[in-house]
């Protein structure tokens, strides 16, 4: 995830293939995926949804800010929207992913992550038999396994929507990295720009809405950094969400300003006890462990000066 503060440079959307915007029937899912790596990183992404655009007549989106050449229509070898907006973070991107988007469902992944082959058919099927479910939020599975470092960062981040997860309502759904709204969600979103994180910008639910999860949705996360820039991102993720908490400030964000000093070592315990019970190798967990104290930490530090001072330039550095 990654952001410009203000005024950054807009050129024209580049569409790679035919736009769906003229035409009369709007397709089932429209698919909404912001990247600061732009091509050829984007192939992560992509390359898992080229056969399900075939078969469901999806939409797929993808806003890049890297001011990269972007692919040719062969590259792709599929219809994709390819939206240039260089400078961009990946949280405005995501806003404008979902007012371009012309689907009945509106869904986001990561540039980092790959659904799964099934994940299109999934998600409408899913929605059909939900009709009150506003939002619907799947399971994450670990991409990158082979070091604790790795396992650390996916469990400080994911740990709670690791499968197994309870297929059901909710009231708590992943992030976007597996995130699907009914249009009527997003289509109630203010008309404003700027920095949009789901979990805090969504409209509130309606009478008879709910959130649901379905552990049946699966994605894979890919992050493998070192610890320093691991512990840089979660900075920069601390001071982004705090930052834009900052602007609204309510009684549970003036709780959690006055114990970050211990926050920290509180959530280290909650992800322990949370991970556990989720799938893993043996031992990952308490190998990966020091590593997670250490990045609640780094978050604290970066949601300190959230608090303190706004996000700064830190959505631009997430991705």
């Amino acid at each position: 995830m990654r952001s410009g503060d203000a005024g950054h440079r807009r050129r024209r959307a580049r569409p790679i293939a035919p736009s769906r915007e003229s035409s009369m029937e709007s397709p089932p899912l429209s698919v909404i995926i912001p990247s600061i790596r732009g091509w050829p990183f984007a192939k992560l992404a992509l390359d898992p949804l080229r056969e399900q655009v075939e078969r469901t007549g999806a939409e797929v989106i993808f806003l890049d800010s890297s001011g990269q050449p972007p692919p040719s229509e062969a590259e792709l070898g599929f219809p994709v929207r390819w939206i240039e907006r260089t400078g961009a973070s990946v949280f405005e991107m995501r806003r404008e992913g979902y007012r371009m988007a012309q689907g009945q469902i509106i869904a986001t992944t990561e540039d980092h992550c790959t659904v799964a082959l099934d994940w299109c058919e999934r998600l409408i099927a899913t929605h059909a038999a939900r009709p009150d479910a506003a939002a619907i939020g799947g399971a994450v599975e670990n991409g990158t396994p082979g070091r604790a470092l790795w396992w650390a960062a996916f469990f400080r981040t994911q740990g709670p929507f690791m499968p197994p997860i309870a297929t059901g309502p909710t009231d708590r759904l992943t992030g976007a990295a597996n995130l699907s709204y009914k249009r009527r969600m997003v289509e109630r979103l203010g008309s404003e720009d700027g920095i949009h994180i789901d979990n805090l910008d969504m409209p509130a639910l309606e009478p008879g809405e709910m959130l649901y999860a379905d552990d049946s949705l699966r994605v894979a996360h890919h992050q493998p950094t070192s610890l320093g820039r691991t512990s840089v991102l979660d900075f920069h993720n601390g001071r982004t969400t705090a930052g834009k908490r900052r602007e609204r400030m309510g009684r549970q964000d003036w709780v959690r300003l006055g114990m970050l000093g211990v926050l920290p070592l509180y959530r280290a315990v909650r992800t322990y006890r949370i991970v556990r019970g989720k799938e893993h190798p043996a031992g990952t967990l308490e190998r990966a462990m020091p590593a997670v104290a250490w990045l609640h930490y780094c978050q604290a530090v970066g949601e300190l000066v959230g608090y303190a001072s706004g996000p700064g330039n830190s959505p631009a550095e997430l991705y």
